[in-house]
């Protein structure tokens, strides 16, 4: 697989400082290896510090000397970033980043220059890379994007909460919306929804379902598991913290239903392969007579593997670009 450009402008800079107190924020140790913590949303990514690093969620330190961050796709999630950045440094810390060309070096770099006053870029592997220098002159930014950005309530729903950075974060996306309406009435046992982002469909899935004993919430996105707690008061509910195709089977129970919108992209371009991964996982955790329901756009292609695993399935319902499909284990 073809190395991130961001990674390895990251990396080169690395090379030119030797921090004593550093923090990498959504970076592998790979890129990093000076630093001496790291922190990250991804279950992944956070996993992979654990054996050799220090390692904390959210950072815990704010005194670090220097930080370095590889922001996201989502220009209001890296604005968050550069904003808590901005708070852990030291007055007169660096922070180092970079950006992708093609995601929007230009915009990254005039979100940086309304926090940092101080900085230099260069441009290297069809990146732009940013070397900033803590001021006091623009706290009050910073403390703004920290609210603006981060975990929030949504406009027109003020008792739910979500941040930037997750799927559909400020509102119910059309396929979700689609399998909540035709989501089982009869559940009951122990089931999961995989990919639970802010809870929509763990809320739809409790509220219709009162026989329904336990309902596990899994993302690999700590702040989805973060802001599900928030939203739905139910102790039947039990979020975890996991990346739903590494889950090794013995985390859970065996279940009796699985709800899902698996993820089909990372980027731009379509990866089934997610969708497929999960699916694969929902067979693996599922006791026998389990049930799965899934929701996916009509051009993936997950049929196939339904039949393969579980020897049956089928489309509930197809209608508006979605269908919904259905397997017995």
């Amino acid at each position: 697989m073809a190395q991130d450009p961001v990674d390895i402008s990251l990396q080169d800079l690395e090379k030119s400082h030797s921090p004593e107190t550093s923090l990498a924020i959504n970076i592998s140790a790979r890129y990093i290896p000076s630093a001496t913590e790291f922190t990250a949303w991804q279950y992944d990514l956070f996993e992979s510090f654990l054996p050799n690093k220090r390692v904390s969620f959210p950072p815990e330190n704010a005194a670090y000397k220097t930080i370095f961050l590889k922001p996201t796709r989502n220009r209001l999630e890296s604005k968050y970033l550069l904003a808590l950045s901005h708070h852990l440094l030291t007055d007169g810390g660096t922070l180092i980043t970079a950006q992708d060309n093609q995601i929007g070096s230009k915009t990254y770099e005039k979100d940086l220059a309304q926090i940092f006053s101080s900085y230099t870029v260069e441009s290297k592997h069809k990146c732009r890379l940013l070397t900033a220098t803590k001021t006091q002159n623009e706290k009050d930014i910073a403390q703004n994007w920290l609210s603006e950005c981060g975990i929030q309530a949504l406009p027109d729903q003020p008792d739910w909460f979500s941040c930037p950075g997750l799927f559909a974060w400020d509102h119910l996306d059309k396929a979700s919306s689609f399998l909540i309406d035709h989501l089982p009435q009869d559940a009951k046992g122990i089931w999961a929804d995989f990919g639970c982002g802010s809870g929509f469909l763990s809320a739809a899935l409790l509220d219709k379902n009162p026989d329904l004993t336990d309902l596990y919430a899994i993302d690999f996105d700590r702040r989805a598991i973060d802001v599900i707690g928030k939203n739905i008061a139910d102790t039947r509910l039990k979020p975890l913290w996991r990346s739903v195709p590494k889950l090794p089977a013995s985390t859970l129970p065996t279940l009796d239903g699985i709800i899902m919108n698996p993820p089909f992209h990372t980027g731009r371009a379509d990866e089934p392969d997610l969708g497929l991964a999960f699916i694969t996982k929902a067979h693996e955790t599922l006791k026998k007579g389990g049930t799965i329901h899934l929701v996916a756009n009509q051009h993936l292609p997950y049929e196939k593997l339904l039949h393969v695993l579980f020897g049956n399935g089928e489309k509930i319902i197809e209608d508006q670009g979605f269908k919904i499909l259905r397997a017995v284990k």
